[in-house]
């Protein structure tokens, strides 16, 4: 990967190489996997919330 050239000086010259297009999709998929469990936890605690009070 590019990470170790010291001449990309930013993130999106980084990903926006034609060879890097695998690690964006790879980071993309890992983003979007950890979001998606953040807002899943987020919802089931929310309902255990909403039944434990109302109990």
């Amino acid at each position: 990967m590019g990470v170790l050239d010291y001449e990309t000086h930013s993130i999106s010259d980084l990903f926006l190489e034609k060879g890097n297009i695998v690690a964006l999709v790879v980071y993309t998929i890992l983003f979007m996997a950890v979001a998606y469990t953040g807002l899943w936890l987020w919802t089931q605690a929310k309902a255990v919330f909403k039944t434990t009070s109302s109990k």
